[in-house]
């Protein structure tokens, strides 16, 4: 037995997380990724591909890819992201 341990690390990048969640999709095929992986981790939009991967009951791959394309308009819209910043963002 190995004692490798294998990470997945998605990154983020708003709208552009539907191309890693297609790339996973294309390279587990039916298999979960927690069976795949130890650990299973992302930042921003690659956290919310992570935790729907990582749960006990997980989201397929099919589903979050359809989230983006059913929603990722209203979720990555720059024009709402602008007025968030303008009030909240750095000064």
């Amino acid at each position: 037995m190995s004692d490798s341990i294998r990470i997945l690390s998605i990154d983020g990048g708003g709208i552009r997380g539907i191309i890693p969640a297609m790339v996973l999709q294309a390279l587990l095929g039916d298999r979960k990724a927690q069976d795949v992986f130890h650990i299973i981790a992302g930042t921003s939009t690659g956290g919310i591909i992570a935790c729907g991967l990582a749960k006990p009951n997980p989201v397929s791959l099919e589903d979050l890819i359809n989230l983006y394309q059913d929603h990722g308009w209203d979720i990555f819209n720059k024009d709402t992201m602008n007025d968030v910043h303008a009030v909240h963002g750095p000064r």
